[in-house]
């Protein structure tokens, strides 16, 4: 058997947009669009420097089903660049791109094979005129597709390496959008080597082995629900069919989530100086990155970091020039965790009113009974409200974290006595 070597890619979303930036900088939002096209033109670029023998795409190709001229014309360019070089591309439709919407428009080059929708169709994939691989894959006919087209998986030829390439999602997994429901084992049943998947943003291994699964991930992360570096995998098969999978990164900007630690002598220059060494620092690591900072830590600078117009107004200057820099690190959020400079264990020794609520706050956030005491005393005070009948939908004792807002009203309410008794 000959070796193989491939790139497996998914939802490249071209020309999606960057809604929360835009809103922020209409200006950087346009500029991210365009790096979203550059990341494709990197997939490409990757396909020839790797010298692949075929690349893979798992659907959701652009970001809407009413793809731009400008978006079909960069996504066309690319494959023109491949068949260039005599590499074939074999490409399924998801929700995003089903069959229905832009492929029927498209006169797409030589050696890209788009699979069809409704039933599973097999491509065969030759090297110097001998059977390298069969590829099996199923298109979305619409953007809705409820049906397990996995189940129609099966291999022809066990002889031969072959690969299924499918757009969809775990049944029983939570996720937005649950698309061509499927499992592991009809994946295994199905007598892959290797399953192509796509439409989990998350980049996953799913199974290593007999057969190998994988999610790549999407492209590009386009908000901070897709945080760190995105991009593809290079395949590699050899002789024996061992599947070696190699993720490579080729998004041009990256989503970041940080925090910093502020300390009990901190300043407005001092912290501006540590974010200014953190940009600096996820520069040199990542490139062009957006942030999304949580501060936290005792500090002298808890009550002017309250004030959120003048923390907006902070993350403006910080984020002054940054549509002229090549390399940037825009600041998308700054959120305040920090605490007040407050001795607790001082505080609560004392025989006034702020001692005794500390002692109070403190008895509840250990007594388990008394904070769902508390929960239902809420509940039961908003019985009608609308309010209400958006909380009861949900499980609070998995999904609401009453511990941390009695810690947050602690220190709320203690902070506002503490200062209005200086101000008196």
């Amino acid at each position: 058997m000959q070796k193989i070597k491939f790139i497996h890619a998914a939802d490249l979303h071209i020309e999606s947009p960057y809604r929360g930036v835009s809103n922020l900088n209409p200006e950087l939002g346009e500029r991210l669009i365009q790096l979203g096209f550059k990341a494709f033109d990197n997939l490409i670029e990757a396909c020839i420097v790797h010298e692949i023998d075929f690349l893979l795409i798992a659907g959701d190709s652009f970001d809407s089903e009413n793809a731009s001229l400008s978006a079909q014309f960069r996504f066309l360019r690319g494959l023109q660049k491949l068949t260039a070089q005599n590499i074939p591309v074999y490409i399924v439709c998801g929700n995003h791109d089903p069959l229905s919407s832009w492929i029927k428009e498209i006169n797409l080059p030589e050696h890209v094979h788009v699979f069809q929708g409704n039933e599973v169709q097999q491509a065969e994939v030759l090297k110097e005129g001998k059977t390298l691989v069969h590829i099996y894959g199923v298109s979305f006919e619409d953007k809705v597709e409820n049906r397990s087209l996995a189940e129609q998986f099966r291999a022809e030829d066990k002889s031969v390496f072959s690969i299924g390439l499918l757009h969809g999602t775990f049944a029983g997994i939570q996720h937005k959008n649950p698309y061509c429901p499927m499992t592991l084992d009809q994946l295994k049943r199905s007598g892959m080597h290797y399953w192509a998947l796509g439409h989990i943003h998350k980049r996953e291994v799913v199974h290593e082995l007999k057969p190998t699964v994988i999610y790549p991930g999407n492209l590009q992360g386009r908000h901070f629900n897709e945080t760190g570096k995105k991009g593809a995998y290079v395949v590699e098969v050899d002789d024996k069919n061992t599947v070696t999978p190699t993720f490579i990164s080729l998004s041009e900007v990256v989503f970041l989530r940080e925090e910093i630690m502020l300390t009990e002598d901190e300043s407005l220059p001092s912290l501006s100086d540590k974010i200014e060494g953190l940009k600096g620092r996820c520069i040199d690591e990542f490139g062009s990155v957006l942030l999304r900072l949580t501060l936290k830590g005792n500090t002298p600078l808890y009550e002017e970091l309250r004030d959120a117009r003048q923390l907006n107004t902070f993350a403006d200057t910080l984020n002054e020039g940054v549509n002229y820099q090549a390399d940037f690190a825009f600041i998308s959020r700054i959120e305040n965790k920090t605490q007040p400079l407050i001795n607790w264990e001082e505080r609560k020794q004392g025989d006034d009113f702020v001692a005794d609520l500390i002692r109070k706050y403190e008895a509840i956030q250990a007594d388990d009974t008394t904070q769902q005491e508390i929960i239902q005393s809420i509940l039961e005070e908003i019985d009608s409200s609308q309010v209400y009948r958006k909380l009861r939908k949900y499980d609070l004792d998995a999904n609401f974290s009453l511990e941390a807002l009695i810690d947050l009203a602690k220190t709320r309410s203690i902070t506002a006595l503490i200062a209005d008794k200086r101000d008196h």
